[in-house]
């Protein structure tokens, strides 16, 4: 019986010595886990910050503290991270990865990756540097601005005069295009933008080739008056782009 019972026991003893020893190799090796937002976009133009801002979150799931260093491959993008980040054992950070553009910088997509090495366990060199990366997707998104200054017309004219009217489109864009502009007449107190009878716009419409960076054109209009006015007539010039709403007023 005393043999049975000795049997018993070192039984015992030997499943109590694995159940302390397993969790604690588990321990062993400093591990770290990043995640982080995998698109963002960025607006490069001249009234934008030029910015995207990823939010990451770092994890040290290990019983030790960690010290880990923050790296960001941007290729042609500037950007701004923490350096170095020290994370209790069990415990996690948040952080922010800034992204920036040059001015007119050209639209697609650029692939950046961050990554989070462990460069310190407890306070002491960590030469294995065990890592984990994340590749965050920049989408640089096209933009296109142009304003119209009117140079020089208006004025008062005899019936069946020309009037001539010049305008400088000045554009901003990170790519070519073109736009095409027209101008129009509204009648004083009348609220309509449809061309008064008798009046002709001579030249038409006028395009604009519009290349990247900044660029400007100059539109040039002719009006032709009616001969037998019955009034005098008074109103205002408006250019717009084409397919705009006409304005009334």
């Amino acid at each position: 019986m005393s043999r049975v019972a000795s049997v018993i026991c070192m039984m015992l003893v030997s499943a109590m010595m694995f159940g302390f020893i397993s969790p604690a190799s588990a321990q062993i090796a400093p591990e770290v886990t990043l995640e982080c937002e995998d698109q963002v976009e960025i607006n490069p133009g001249p009234s934008s910050t030029r910015t995207a801002i990823v939010n990451c979150i770092v994890e040290n799931p290990s019983a030790f503290s960690e010290t880990i260093d923050i790296t960001v491959d941007s290729g042609i993008l500037d950007n701004a991270a923490p350096g170095t980040l020290t994370i209790a054992a069990g415990g996690s950070t948040d952080f922010e990865v800034v992204f920036k553009s040059d001015l007119a910088e050209s639209p697609g997509e650029v692939l950046t990756n961050v990554t989070a090495t462990i460069s310190q366990v407890n306070g002491v060199p960590y030469p294995v540097g065990t890592s984990e990366s994340e590749e965050v997707s920049v989408t640089i998104i096209e933009y296109l601005s142009c304003e119209a200054e009117f140079g020089q017309g208006g004025g008062t004219f005899d019936s069946g005069d020309e009037i001539s009217i010049s305008a400088a489109i000045i554009c901003e864009s990170n790519e070519e295009g073109d736009k095409t502009y027209q101008i129009h007449l509204i009648e004083e107190n009348m609220g309509s933008s449809s061309w008064p009878n008798g009046f002709q716009n001579i030249d038409g419409d006028c395009k604009v080739e519009i290349e990247a960076g900044d660029s400007g054109e100059n539109c040039n209009f002719r009006i032709g008056t009616p001969s037998d006015l019955e009034k005098d007539w008074e109103g205002c010039v408006v250019i717009i782009e084409k397919g705009e709403i006409r304005p009334n007023s």
